[in-house]
């Protein structure tokens, strides 16, 4: 059984993840277009 402190941190851990997964996904996406960019630029 967890405690309720445990608890507690662990639903603060929840939303630290669905933020950094936020975080995560923006960042996937600007390197996904930079990569894009680039490889356009390369095959003028």
């Amino acid at each position: 059984m967890l405690l309720p402190n445990l608890y507690s941190d662990i639903s603060w851990m929840d939303h630290l993840t669905f933020d950094v997964a936020i975080l995560m996904a923006v960042l996937a996406s600007l390197v996904f277009l930079y990569v894009y960019l680039e490889c356009s630029d390369d095959d003028k």
